[in-house]
């Protein structure tokens, strides 16, 4: 999916000229041999706004250690835009995402976008991701529960499974999108940004130095990076 991401990425952004991505480009040895840009897309490989920071799956640390070595890479620009691996974007998204983002400084000092984005399927085509998406709702960002012990029984209630039997990490924050049945927590697409409380990694737009004032954990491979995120 990081082709397709990227290729959109700079393919419906009005300015792709004034967009600077680091990918850590986590492979085997064998494929790390060539020259990562080989794996680009033709009309990307030789765009010098694309840097690829190669790295082993072997030696892989999380989410948290990968994050953080993309955000050395910052380079005292305006804003930032964090995401995984594997999005869609619309015409016109980073004035978008700037203009909503600027649109909230009257009210809040240091405003940050984050949400868990709608769902797609790989194979949709360009009208079935702009349909789905202009007639869709998104989901608030919201508790789902909070622990009540060290150490959580099994909890198969809302739908959620836990990854082991019981969960390791004390006084976990779970959050996630509120199920679709419960519409008082469902928002239309198109209302302007809503004030939360939590954060989520895989999509974030800043001030870039937000990218200083918050630096990512390097410490933190996956479970508590965002719970770490949104208390700081």
């Amino acid at each position: 999916e990081i082709n397709t991401t990227l290729e959109e990425l700079y393919k419906y952004a009005s300015h792709p000229d004034l967009i600077y991505t680091v990918v850590h480009f986590q492979e085997s040895e064998e494929f790390l041999a060539h020259d990562p840009s080989e794996y680009l897309p033709p009309n990307l490989a030789s765009n010098k706004n694309i840097k690829l920071i190669p790295g082993r799956y072997e030696d892989a640390a999380g989410a948290g250690a990968s994050r953080s070595l993309i955000q050395q890479e910052y380079n005292g620009e305006d804003y930032y835009l964090q995401l995984d691996s594997h999005h869609r974007f619309s015409q016109g998204w980073d004035f978008n995402l700037i203009n909503k983002l600027e649109g909230l400084k009257g009210g809040c000092k240091k405003p940050f976008l984050s949400q868990y984005l709608n769902n797609f399927k790989p194979d949709w085509d360009r009208e079935k991701v702009e349909r789905e998406f202009a007639n869709g709702k998104t989901m608030r960002l919201t508790a789902k529960f909070f622990s009540e012990s060290d150490l959580n029984p099994r909890r198969f209630d809302e739908g959620y499974v836990p990854h082991v039997d019981w969960d390791p990490l004390p006084l976990k924050t779970r959050y996630g999108p509120t199920p679709a049945m419960k519409a008082s927590m469902t928002l239309r697409s198109n209302i302007p940004p809503q004030r939360g409380a939590f954060f989520s990694g895989h999509f974030v737009f800043a001030d870039g130095k937000f990218v200083e004032e918050v630096p990512y954990d390097p410490n933190v491979p996956f479970d508590g990076e965002e719970d770490t995120m949104s208390i700081r």
